[in-house]
This record gives structure tokens, sequence and C-alpha cells, in this order.
């Protein structure tokens, strides 16, 4: 079917900003160039992505391009941001979609405000950076995930928020709770398949924005890339490698061969003809701790699904016993519970409640832990797992057994984690165990 004179018209106005964009901002080539933009004439609305296509309408992007053709160039450059975050796909199990949708507006154009670029400027500006500024002043991890934390606590004022000024491209593409844009198997795969891409793009993004040495320009946008591809290692991936098995030395009775024994002692009197096995490789699990920080910052139904997901983990290692104790701690140690069978973890988790708020020092975990010890209350120590947002006094003197601050990605300050700790970022979407 020949295309109309409109709709050519719109495909070349596309191609005119795709190429300003790759002039102006190199990096985000690949990004580019994984989108395929399809124009038509009578959308439901003027621009929207799915992760793998831009689908634009032609009475809007000629109307635009008469108009200001800016309004094009950074319609295109936030959506292809919300791609590199993975928005598309990342809110589809949130409570509420309207606020999602905002916060992942709110996240992007201050990142597209921060590059300062007069090619994406649409007559806004001001405006938005006075609304940007404000909220940033208030959220302390200005993501999409900590937009949305801080808006879905916050909702009448969040329905104040004057979104002419963020509203660049339209969500309707987006997967939502409990449905899928494609139904058959290889659909679902194909979407899987945009998410990983997208994943590998934010990195070699980052690679790039490194490469071309941008200074000051883009430098909202590397920070949170940084921030995305720190949580990139999977969660489950880091607890299963600080639980790997280890040697125990043990005779194992399944590899020992009583025939060739015996053979030998006949052959030659005195002497087997194969020793039996020394050792065999056991699962054993060491004791290990899990702390909460429980001070007024911390969500208790995140919590909740970390303690949920770490306990599987625990349990999928395969080990007889389970010596596990979970620790309550603010500025110090308020609860101790030891969890050693499926029924001891049902009890705490059926009626869980945070112990504590008061302020945050780390140091009263480790002391406490020290103690345990001492006391041979704690054998050998596998693991400590601290889960935080951060803030808080850390302490100075080395531990003997492997440490990490895990820390959620809605709110979080990493900055002072000592260097002997290990540090990880995880996401809601982690936590999928329930």
């Amino acid at each position: 079917m020949e295309k109309s004179r409109l709709t050519a018209v719109a495909e070349s106005v596309v191609d005119s900003c795709r190429s300003e964009i790759y002039f102006n901002l190199k990096f985000l080539s690949l990004a580019m160039n994984r989108l395929t933009a399809e124009v038509e004439e009578d959308l439901p609305y003027d621009v929207a992505t799915d992760g793998s296509l831009i689908k634009l309408n032609a009475r809007w992007l000629t109307k635009a391009y008469v108009e200001n053709p800016k309004k094009i160039n950074r319609a295109l450059v936030h959506l292809m941001l919300h791609c590199i975050f993975r928005h598309f796909a990342r809110g589809k199990n949130e409570l509420f979609p309207d606020l999602w949708d905002v916060a992942c507006d709110m996240h992007v154009e201050s990142i597209v405000e921060d590059f300062n670029l007069p090619f994406l400027q649409t007559g806004k500006e001001q405006k938005r950076r006075a609304l940007l500024s404000d909220y940033r002043n208030k959220i302390s991890v200005f993501t999409a995930e900590g937009i949305y934390t801080y808006l879905s606590t916050h909702q009448e004022e969040a329905e104040k928020i004057d979104r002419s000024l963020l509203f660049c491209d339209d969500h309707l593409l987006w997967l939502r709770s409990g449905e899928s844009s494609l139904s058959s198997r290889s659909a679902r795969q194909k979407e899987q398949e945009a998410e990983d891409d997208w994943e590998e793009i934010a990195g070699k993004t980052l690679a790039d924005m490194q490469f071309f040495n941008l200074k000051n320009a883009g430098e909202a946008l590397a920070r949170d890339l940084k921030v995305d591809t720190r949580r990139r290692y999977s969660y489950r991936k880091f607890l299963k490698k600080l639980l790997a098995e280890r040697e125990v030395i043990k005779e194992d009775p399944d590899e020992f061969d009583y025939v060739f024994y015996s053979y030998g002692f006949s052959l030659y009197g005195n002497m087997p003809l194969v020793e039996n096995l020394e050792y065999k490789e056991e699962r054993a699990l060491s004791d290990f701790i899990v702390v909460i920080d429980t001070s007024g910052s911390t969500y208790s139904d995140l919590t909740e699904l970390f303690l949920r997901e770490t306990y599987s983990v625990i349990k999928e290692a395969g080990t007889q016993t389970i010596n596990l104790r979970i620790l309550q701690c603010d500025e110090a140690v308020q609860k101790d519970d030891q969890i050693k069978t499926q029924e001891d973890f049902d009890e705490l988790m059926q009626n869980f409640t945070l112990v504590g708020g008061g302020g945050t020092d780390f140091r009263a975990a480790f002391s406490y832990i020290d103690g345990l010890l001492a006391s041979g209350a704690c054998k050998k120590i596998k693991g400590v797992l601290y889960f935080t947002d951060g803030k808080g006094i850390y302490p100075k003197t080395v531990r003997p057994y492997p440490t990490a601050f895990v820390f959620a990605d809605e709110r979080y300050e990493d900055r002072n984690v000592p260097a002997w700790a290990m540090k990880l970022i995880i996401g809601k979407e982690e936590l999928t165990t329930l």
C-alpha cells in the first residue's frame, strides 16, 4: 500500500530529529538504533514505546515540527531514557500505576534537564527545574523507584504536581499488573529479550559516556546508570555465592568399593587394592546472621520481602540444619530471633513487626555479634547481611567474617560503607518469593 503524503512527510521529520540526537548525544546511539520508529496517521496518542518500537502519530509530528521541533527531540530522548531504565516493564506490579508513570517521567525529565542542551528546550524549563529541584531536596535517591516510594506515601501532594511539565510520551503500551501486551509464549519471551537488551544497552551507554569524557554534561544520567548497573547483580546469585558449599573432611561410605578393597587383601595378603575415600563434599551451613535496620526510615513491607527471599535461598542451599539469627537493631540490638526450622520462620513472619525506631548505629550489632562469638553462642559465622538505608555510624574495625550491607534502591545512602565490607543494591522486583 502506497504511503500517504502526510506519512511520508512525518517520517522525514522523524529522520531529521533522530539525526540531531545522534549529533548532540552520541552516547544514545545504541538506544536509538534499538528502537524502530513506526509512523501512523490515526493513533490514539502522539508518541509511545513498548520497549521495542516507537509509535508516532503522523498528524502530531507534522504539527509539532511546524510549531516547535524541539518537542519531538525531547519526546524521543525522553522515551529512550525510559527504555534504558526499563521503566516500561519495571513498574508492572506497582499498586499505583498512575504514580509510577509520574515517577518515571520525573526521573527522566530530571536527566534531560541536566543535559542543558538548547535543542531539547521547549520553553517550560524554568517551571520544570523549580519542580524537579523541590523534589530532589525531598528524595535522597532520585530514581523512578525512589520517587514512586515518596509519592505513594504523599498522595495528596502528588495530586498537585503539574504533570504537563513532565509529560512527553504516552505510557499506554507499558506492561501493567496481571497483563501482557503479548499473549503467546514466544511473544512473552520477546518481551523478556527486550528487557535484557536494554539492560545491556544501559551498561554500554555508561561506558560510552565515560569514553566521550562528557564532564558536566550528562552527569545525572551517568550517576543513575552507575546505580542501575550495580543493582543488576542478582541478590539471589550474591547470596548463593556467599552460601557456597564447603568441603567437610569426612569418610564417604557411598563412594567406598568393598569388592576392590577385599580383592586387595586376597591378592597381596595385607594390603587393600584401593583406599577408601577420606572425604566427601557436604553442604554445611555455619551460623548466618541477618541484621535489620529498624530506624524510622526502614519500611516493614520491604523488610518482610527481604527476609522471605533470604530464607528461601538459604533453604535452597540444601543444608540439614539452619543456624540463622535475625537481629533487629537501631542504636542497640532490640531483638534476636534464632531460626532453626521452617516452623520457627513461619512463626516469626506470621505477625512480623519492626522493633526500635531510634537512630542507627551499626557498631551495636557488630559488638553484639562479636559477643556471640566470644561466648561460644556462635561457633563460626558464614556471613552477615545488614539490610539498611545506609544512614548510620559504621564500624571501623575489620570483622573476621564476610559482611555485606544490602540497600533497597528506593532509599539508600552508601557513601560511608567501610572498604572491608561488601555492598549490594536491590529492588522490589528482585524480592519475588511472596
